[in-house]
């Protein structure tokens, strides 16, 4: 079975090009496959990384350059269970975000909702995700995505 491709931003709905055709609102979309598939790796248990707007990123390596935002996800992984703080902050205000955890180098979880945030009037709000490392995966990344806004930090590598 060959691996899912995230699908450019001017395949999707809503944006500039996109078809009419429903979009998976889940998908990792404007998510740009270019470059190596090099990673900005961290080492050590736990990490906390911001995460990036205007970045660019796979499904295989997170994202390799974007504009920081105040928003961060904690990453750590223990006895073979990620556990995920993820903090938005100054985000799109009374908006809900799906959660994804995307497990690398393999991609596993490019496409599947882990968990949804809804942030307040301030464009806060916070959530915790525990999931188990899949074999052959041995660092992560996070992304959020309301259908617009689409923010991925860096992939971190496990210690």
């Amino acid at each position: 079975m060959p691996p899912k491709r995230c699908p450019s931003a001017a395949e999707q709905p809503g944006r500039e090009g996109g078809p009419n055709a429903k979009a998976r609102p889940w998908g990792l979309g404007a998510l740009l496959a270019v470059g190596a598939l090099s990673s900005s790796a961290l080492a050590g248990d736990d990490h906390k990384v911001p995460f990036l707007r205007d970045q660019v990123s796979t499904c295989f390596t997170g994202a390799t350059a974007g504009t920081p935002t105040a928003s961060v996800a904690e990453i750590a992984e223990n006895a073979g269970i990620i556990t995920t703080k993820v903090k938005l902050k100054n985000a799109v205000p009374n908006t809900t975000y799906a959660v994804f955890v995307v497990q690398t180098p393999s991609g596993a979880g490019c496409n599947d909702v882990d968990g949804t945030i809804t942030t307040d009037k301030g464009g806060n709000g916070n959530l915790i995700l525990q999931e188990p490392l899949l074999p052959g995966s041995e660092d992560a990344f996070v992304y959020v995505y309301d259908g617009v806004d689409l923010m991925v930090t860096r992939d971190v590598v496990f210690g």
